[in-house]
């Protein structure tokens, strides 16, 4: 089964958390819908580029991309997005929490499929490894966070999402 932190923040606490990764490792950030294949030097503030696959270089693999075609329905032209794949990828996703939604029910997160959508014998990076640099990153979120309600959701949220939310009262 897969690993997961339910988690908030704002564009301030996404900037400390990058930092942190960066320290921790060589990292590429990848959008789950992209134009281009190329990784994301942040978390960019369009909402519509959440969820991020976050790729800690260690862990050897190759990105992969589907690309997708549609009709854009505002001016009828055909167009093309790419979509990353993630089958037995070593990556943690982050998706943004709804924070200014006034009663969500679903939160942010940082997730690990681990071994939900692989088989052991599908997966070609160290496990092991990887969990304990999961274990890292949510030791680090855990640790500056307080878990808060927030709808039906209750995320680990770090300061400046915090902040919003008790302002929000």
């Amino acid at each position: 089964m897969g690993r997961q932190l339910a988690v908030a923040m704002e564009h301030e606490d996404e900037e400390a958390f990058l930092t942190f990764l960066r320290a921790s490792g060589d990292i590429a950030i990848y959008r789950s819908w992209s134009p281009n294949p190329e990784p994301v030097a942040s978390f960019t503030s369009d909402l519509t580029a959440s969820p991020f696959w976050i790729h800690n270089r260690e862990f050897i693999w190759e990105p992969r991309f589907e690309r997708v075609s549609y009709v854009n329905k505002a001016n009828g032209t055909h167009e093309a997005y790419l979509r990353l794949t993630t089958w037995h990828a070593p990556f943690i996703e982050y998706s943004r929490h709804p924070i200014a939604a006034p009663d969500p029910q679903v939160s942010g997160r940082l997730y690990w499929a681990k071994l939900f959508l692989s088989q052991p014998h599908e997966v070609t990076y160290d496990l092991a490894a990887f969990d304990a640099w999961f274990t890292r990153v949510s030791r680090w979120v855990r640790t500056r966070a307080k878990k808060t309600m927030h709808g039906a959701t209750e995320p680990w949220c770090l300061p400046a999402a915090q902040r919003r939310l008790q302002n929000a009262l």
